[in-house]
């Protein structure tokens, strides 16, 4: 599996979990484990979420985390925390592959919401 079809797969995982509140366990009992990559970025979002939301706070103007998208959300934390843990993945790989995944799965405003906040993060090293 391509490493783009893996974080598509891993983006909608977390966004089941986000849905409802699920744990990786309970995940992949239904599904099962589709890959070794997406067994890692799925877990390791679930093990960060605080430190990834944390971090998405810190960067927000006039917005509080609860009032985003939970697939700006979703794709944020999969941005940040591939950039951040996954040594092969550079910065602006994780960044446009999570703003192509906010496109096809929610809006064009999504998307420029999540460019802007992880252009700020970006900026400040992530």
């Amino acid at each position: 599996m391509s490493r783009k079809k893996a974080r598509e797969e891993a983006f909608l995982l977390l966004f089941q979990m986000e849905a409802q509140k699920a744990t990786p366990d309970e995940i992949f009992e239904i599904v099962g484990v589709p890959d070794e990559y997406i067994e890692k970025v799925v877990r390791g979002v679930y093990d960060e979420a605080a430190q990834l939301d944390e971090l998405v706070g810190l960067h927000l103007r006039d917005w509080k985390i609860e009032r985003i998208r939970k697939v700006s959300l979703c794709a944020l934390r999969l941005a940040i925390f591939e950039a951040k843990y996954i040594e092969d993945v550079p910065v602006n790989v994780a960044i446009s592959e999570a703003i192509a995944l906010v496109k096809k799965f929610e809006d064009e405003e999504g998307a420029a919401f999540v460019n802007g906040v992880l252009g700020e993060i970006s900026r400040d090293g992530i």
